[in-house]
């Protein structure tokens, strides 16, 4: 993955500075879990995080998207990692690729012209690899739109007041259901945004949902009534 003064170099070049304190705070839990530190501090909720922690500095958003780049380049890193063939020395011969099976996951030998396990051919392989990085970089281009629609929800709902989130969140839910929105669909993509900012709001104040329950008219409990019905 990226080092931290190429985080900072990259930055640079974009934002017109390094960032530093962000990549070293997003990298920090790499002191105790190494190579799998990426489990901690980069998800969207980082990214939220960094621009309250870093905004006084850099200014919100430009704390948010350096944040969200340095995520997004490690995620790069590792596809590249994931589908570059490895290289093994043979004696007094060109360096050749031992290549894992697209189709059975089989390492092959350089001598090998076909998979000793599936029988598939090295060329029949090597396409298929090709193929798999361009679907994981449509993927990675996929979830990283959807990391930064994500935000930008949460900073747009992070202004509302807590009753008007709960509202939203019951609302939008209702109709995910109701119209059987798939995993990528802007309502939700939405929800998930909500529903992490309403988490939130509960975790400061447990009895937050009864009593906007309570300040509702009857025809909004009603509304919510037949929602909750609808949805089981």
């Amino acid at each position: 993955m990226p080092n931290l003064e190429e985080h900072c170099a990259r930055c640079l070049k974009r934002y017109g500075v390094e960032g530093r304190d962000i990549h070293s705070w997003l990298d920090e839990p790499s002191r105790e879990y190494a190579g799998s530190h990426r489990q901690f501090r980069h998800d969207t909720e980082t990214v939220r995080l960094a621009g309250e922690l870093f905004g006084s500095v850099y200014g919100k958003e430009i704390a948010e998207n350096i944040a969200l780049d340095h995520i997004m380049a490690d995620h790069e890193e590792e596809i590249k990692k994931r589908n570059i063939p490895i290289i093994v020395n043979l004696p007094e011969q060109k360096e050749l690729p031992s290549i894992p099976c697209a189709y059975c996951k089989t390492l092959l030998k350089p001598s090998d012209q076909f998979c000793p396990q599936c029988g598939a051919s090295r060329t029949k392989i090597n396409d298929q690899l090709d193929r798999n990085v361009e679907m994981e970089k449509l993927k990675l281009q996929e979830k990283k739109k959807r990391l930064r629609k994500e935000l930008k929800l949460e900073l747009k709902y992070s202004k509302k007041t807590a009753y008007e989130r709960l509202w939203q969140k019951w609302w939008l839910r209702w109709y995910t259901v109701a119209f059987k929105e798939d995993s990528d669909s802007d309502s939700k993509v939405e929800l998930a945004a909500l529903e992490r900012l309403v988490s939130e709001d509960l975790k400061k104040d447990p009895n937050l949902e009864n009593r906007w329950y309570d300040s509702l008219s009857e025809q909004q409990r009603r509304i919510l009534h037949i929602k909750k019905i609808e949805k089981t």
